[in-house]
C-alpha cells in the first residue's frame, strides 16, 4: 500500500492560521465573530492586493 506524501505547508500560512484562531477566540458574541472574520478577510483581500501590485 502506497502513502500519500504530506503537503508541504508555509511557515508564515501557518503562523497567519494560528493567528486568525486566535483572534476568533477572543470574540465573546456572534458579532464580534463575524466583526473578526470581516475584519481578517479585508485586511488579507489587500494584503493580497497589495502583493500582486494590482491595487
Amino acid at each position: 500500500m502506497e502513502t500519500e506524501p504530506e503537503p508541504y505547508v508555509r511557515l508564515e500560512t501557518l503562523r497567519q492560521l494560528h493567528q486568525a484562531v486566535a483572534d476568533l477566540n477572543t470574540a465573546r458574541s456572534l458579532a464580534d465573530t463575524l466583526q473578526t472574520v470581516s475584519e481578517r478577510v479585508t485586511r488579507e483581500v489587500r494584503s493580497q492586493l497589495l502583493t500582486d501590485g494590482t491595487h
